[in-house]
């Protein structure tokens, strides 16, 4: 289609979008030796390098195919509008990989219900990039698990649109050489389990996936004095460009070793020899699930996924059976007992005693843990309210439970055996950042005393301002009669309160029957 277009010198052909840096690279990588034959010129645009050195590409290169990250690529839009729309005047073909994430995106947005900044920019971003090309032309959108909504396509300006689905069952999303498992283990014994799988399998590639950055930083320090000789490499969001590449690229090479990752690593990264992937907890999307478990059995060699799933998260196992078409096949791990996940646990804290930045990265973990799980789209099913939250601190090792606007409601947080240990005593091991903390403790206790002073006086005035009005109230002379009305309507809103939790417990069982599907689902949230 490039060549039947005859560009001019310095006309864009095609322009192919994708939601990572890493997927960028490796899409060139493939690109290149194809280019090169075609005498057609490929570069790259990604976050992690100054705009301004982007816009002086664009200005003195010539660019028959662009491969971009949407971040990136609006940000020189807003810089240099008219310079891109006059680059990007002959596109002939648009291609967007895991064009889900879009669709996803959009849901977050639409719905507030894990609502950011980026997100909002996500979105709007595309916008923009679609204004600066033309409307003639060939769009493909490509994911393992695709868009299915009409109304989803219409953001992409596709009409007419076609699905190819490439598929070897009919009724699975896994291919054939994908075998997927789960262990159900309580929820403290989690770190225990996923630490005895592992040194079960000592000559396979392993690839676990953690909810957050913070988990990522917090499990590689406790990894590195638990597997001992054993490889291990660690790639998250909060990494350079640099890093993550150099990591990633060790890991490749490397043949029994062990990566922990958030999902910068679930999608289309290609590393072909992965034994083994592991989730440490539920994905924040069910679809998620698919691409994770899609980093092994790649080109048709075999692999292994398993989840670990606390006994209180059952229900999440006949979830992605009717939602997602995987089917999950019960395994143990032997070697596991409730006394070695104990013997762990006080190595663990050993560990955090040695370092305050490890017992400081142990209560961010956590904390990012328990945010991530109240956003993930199966919370009616496997809701914060029923986890094992006391359970998932021993699990890190925790010797205090940090206070959560989360957990605030919470009855079953005295069970949490609080350690003895005096955490203010133990020091950091860099001298530096040790010199330092007592400045940083005092500074920490004035902000958190203006917070709660400036909290108390809002309170006040609120107060105030509600007596005022029940005041004016009374000297009108309907004080009587205002109570009474304050009361049927405190009556009225419990009873549709009533109503309503009956109504979520009605499909809550409906759920879990897998009588609703996912988009009746979205509907209802």
């Amino acid at each position: 289609m490039i060549q039947t277009a005859k560009l001019q010198p310095g006309d864009c052909g095609a322009l192919i979008l994708s939601p990572s840096r890493e997927l960028c690279s490796q899409i060139v990588t493939v690109i290149k030796p194809f280019a090169e034959k075609l005498n057609l010129t490929v570069e790259t645009v990604t976050g992690g390098q100054k705009v301004d050195k982007n816009i002086k590409m664009f200005k003195n290169k010539n660019i028959n195919i662009l491969v971009a990250t949407p971040g990136r690529l609006f940000q020189i839009i807003q810089h240099e509008k008219t310079l891109i729309a006059r680059k990007m005047k002959s596109v002939q073909l648009l291609v967007i990989d895991e064009a889900d994430r879009f669709n996803e995106i959009q849901f977050e947005d639409q719905y507030v219900l894990y609502f950011h900044f980026y997100s909002k920019i996500f979105v709007f971003s595309m916008r923009e990039i679609l204004s600066c090309i033309p409307k003639q032309r060939r769009t493909g959108l490509f994911s393992a698990t695709q868009v299915k909504e009409e109304d989803d396509l219409m953001v992409f300006g596709l009409r007419n649109a076609k699905q190819v689905k490439v598929s070897q069952e009919r009724n699975s999303a896994a291919p054939s050489t994908l075998k997927n498992y789960f262990v159900e283990c309580p929820a403290d014994e989690k770190t225990s389990v996923c630490l005895e799988f592992i040194r079960q399998r000592t000559d396979k590639k392993i690839l676990i996936f953690f909810p957050s950055c913070n988990s990522v930083i917090y499990f590689q320090k406790i990894f590195e004095r638990c597997l001992g000789k054993r490889p291990l490499f660690a790639v998250h969001g909060k990494c350079s460009n640099p890093h993550r590449a150099s990591q990633i690229k060790a890991f490749s090479e490397n043949t029994n070793g062990v990566m922990i990752s958030t999902d910068v690593m679930a999608r289309g990264i290609d590393i072909s020899d992965i034994d083994w992937v592991i989730q440490f907890d539920l994905p924040k999307h069910s679809s998620w699930f698919v691409h994770r478990a899609g980093r092994t059995a790649r080109c048709g060699r075999e692999g292994n996924a398993l989840i670990l799933i606390a006994t209180e998260q059952l229900a999440y196992v006949n979830f992605l059976d009717n939602h997602e078409k995987v089917k999950l096949e019960a395994v143990k791990v032997p070697t596991n007992t409730s006394r070695k996940a104990e013997e762990l646990r006080q190595k663990m804290i050993k560990i955090q005693c040695s370092d305050r930045a490890i017992l400081e990265a142990g209560t961010r973990a956590f904390v990012s843990h328990i945010e991530s799980y109240a956003k993930h789209d199966c919370h009616l099913i496997c809701s914060l309210d029923d986890l094992n939250v006391v359970g998932l601190a021993n699990s890190y090792a925790l010797l205090r439970l940090p206070k959560m606007r989360e957990l605030s409601q919470r009855k079953d947080l005295d069970q949490f055996d609080r350690s003895d240990i005096e955490t203010s005593e133990i020091k950091y091991a860099n001298p530096k950042l040790e010199a330092n903390r007592g400045t940083a403790m005092k500074e920490k206790h004035e902000k958190k005393v203006e917070t709660l002073a400036a909290k108390e006086k809002k309170r006040k005035e609120k107060e105030a301002r509600k007596l005022k009005r029940m005041g004016g109230r009374f000297r009108n002379g309907s004080g009587g009669g205002g109570r009474k009305e304050e009361e049927k309507r405190a009556l009225k809103r419990k009873s549709e309160e009533e109503d309503d939790a009956k109504n979520d417990l009605r499909l809550l069982k409906n759920i879990k029957r897998g009588k609703l599907s996912k988009k009746e689902i979205k509907d209802v949230l």
